[in-house]
């Protein structure tokens, strides 16, 4: 049975207890500086409390977990740490004391009082203008950026294969090598862009550097010879590669929000790489929406916890392509929607937690960029979502199912281009696009961010063109060499002359004014 079934099972155990003890539940579980405060309703039977790891399931429920027994008077409290690990990463719930079964379900930490060492407002620009894959910092400067987002493999910090690092990190109680190299480079790019005032948001990958199966940090499951990315999914699966994830984020967080700025200041974590291709952008071999998803909220709730350990204010998204309710091979790729619904359902049933939304909204043809030519629908049974009519996710995240506390959660658009055709008007339209991209988000108040992929054009996009620049690869380098149509549209799409430097893309549209209906021979 999958873990997402568990829940289930739990109640038809719940309603076997019978009496006034099915009655009973957590409320509520908040972390304090050394101690965490088990909230229930107000009960005065005897209950007993039991602690599993974030990886166990219920049914690894035994006598010997229980750490609490009683009669609460509303709450429960209990010490944070425990040979030098923090229980908020820990699961808590309640048992009939007697035959140790289950109370409804498992419990996490979701509210972090006075425990976060930091709370002052992280960058979180007001206009959404933002770029990713940086190559030119002073040129991204002059572009007038506000947000980029940068790639951090989790072995760029975790340094598991020298024998004797540079330095490490002292984590619960053991020494974990840190990859000093990688991180020196992270430092200056980031202080530099913070010292801008450009907002970081950081997208956390597994690619192995070691590939094989005595890699604690792959996940025992992800197909090393068959993943056409080498990109897999986090290993959460045991406590030593627990360790290393949660480790891993916490440096991260506790490094890049320091008051001082003194290496920079990212603002918020993407966990993993589009999810509904997971087959290719977080491989745990084939599997089915069940086994992928539980593996993944897992993921996203360790990195929530590790960074509201230490600064209140930093965001945690999960990563979305642009498929929707597109259902093809279901052991390789999850609907879009479904993600988003069994996401939401499963982080409720462990006590919810304000993860938010990191959509790439592609055009349906990666090589068309005239996304107002897509065959796609404004209803939300639509197969793909893209700028034509990101309105529909726009609308669906308010569904009372996915909020959190009410709050309709943050949409960033993190990586999402326009291909620059051949032939003499090839650049004209692919700033086209941006510039009617950039008229629909700027007007779309739950979309905080739209950073557009990429700066520069790459030679191993499999043939697409998406930068600001042609690239200069010779002698094997990557640099700009040529700026394109659309830089200029791209500096002004936030300012005050937008308008002047959009004209042009009017009759590329097919519009006469911004707000009508592209016509659909404008090609």
């Amino acid at each position: 049975m999958h873990r997402f079934g568990f829940a289930m099972a739990a109640v038809v155990l719940w309603q076997a207890v019978g009496g006034a003890l099915c009655a009973a539940r957590i409320e509520k579980i908040v972390a304090h500086e050394n101690s965490l405060e088990i909230v229930l309703n107000e009960t005065k039977q005897t209950l007993a409390i039991a602690e599993l790891a974030s990886y166990e399931d219920v049914n690894e429920l035994q006598a010997s977990k229980i750490i609490w027994t009683g009669q609460p008077d509303g709450e429960v409290k209990i010490p944070r740490f425990s040979n030098k690990y923090d229980r908020i990463y820990s699961k808590f719930i309640l048992v009939d004391p007697l035959s140790c079964t289950p109370v409804g379900s498992a419990r996490s930490v979701t509210e972090f009082s006075d425990a976060a060492q930091r709370s002052f407002p992280l960058p979180r620009p007001v206009g959404k203008k933002g770029l990713t894959c940086v190559v030119d910092i002073e040129d991204a400067v002059a572009l007038g950026v506000k947000y980029v987002n940068d790639n951090i493999l989790l072995e760029s910090i975790i340094d598991l294969n020298t024998p004797t690092p540079e330095a490490t990190f002292r984590y619960e109680g053991i020494e974990i090598g840190l990859n000093m190299p990688a991180i020196r480079h992270f430092d200056a790019k980031f202080k530099r862009l913070t010292e801008e005032g450009v907002a970081i948001f950081v997208v956390f990958l597994n690619r192995p550097l070691r590939m094989d199966r005595s890699n604690p940090l792959i996940h025992p499951a992800s197909d090393l010879k068959g993943s056409p990315t080498g990109i897999f999914a986090f290993n959460v699966e045991n406590e030593t590669a627990c360790r290393y994830y949660r480790a891993a984020v916490e440096f991260m967080v506790e490094r890049y929000t320091r008051p001082d700025k003194k290496y920079g200041l990212i603002s918020a974590l993407i966990v993993g790489n589009e999810l509904q291709q997971h087959w290719q952008w977080y491989n745990m071999g084939l599997a089915d929406a069940d086994t992928v998803l539980d593996n993944y909220h897992r993921a996203v709730r360790l990195a929530w916890l590790a960074a509201q350990k230490h600064h209140r204010d930093f965001r945690i998204y999960i990563s979305m392509d642009q498929h929707w309710t597109f259902q093809g091979d279901a052991m390789r790729m999850i609907r879009g929607d479904e993600l988003l619904n069994n996401l939401a359902a499963h982080s409720r049933d462990q006590g919810d937690f304000p993860w938010h939304i990191a959509f790439h909204p592609y055009p349906e043809n990666l090589f068309e960029p005239r996304f107002w030519l897509d065959k796609v629908t404004f209803e939300p049974s639509t197969p793909k979502i893209t700028f034509k009519n990101i309105e529909v996710l726009a609308e669906y995240v308010k569904r009372d199912t996915l909020r959190f506390g009410g709050m309709v959660r943050d949409i960033v658009l993190s990586e999402q281009g326009f291909h620059t055709p051949d032939g003499p008007d090839g650049q004209r339209i692919q700033a086209a696009a941006y510039a009617y991209s950039y008229y629909k988000i700027a007007r779309i108040p739950e979309i905080s961010a739209y950073m557009l992929h990429r700066h520069v054009d790459h030679p191993d996009e499999g043939g697409l063109r998406l930068g600001l620049w042609t690239v200069d690869s010779s002698g094997g380098s990557y640099r700009p060499d040529k700026k394109k149509f659309i830089w200029t549209v791209f500096k002004y799409a936030d300012t005050p002359q937008w308008q002047s430097y959009f004209e042009f893309a009017k009759s590329l549209i097919g519009i006469e004014n911004w707000g009508d209906e592209p016509t659909l021979n404008a090609r």
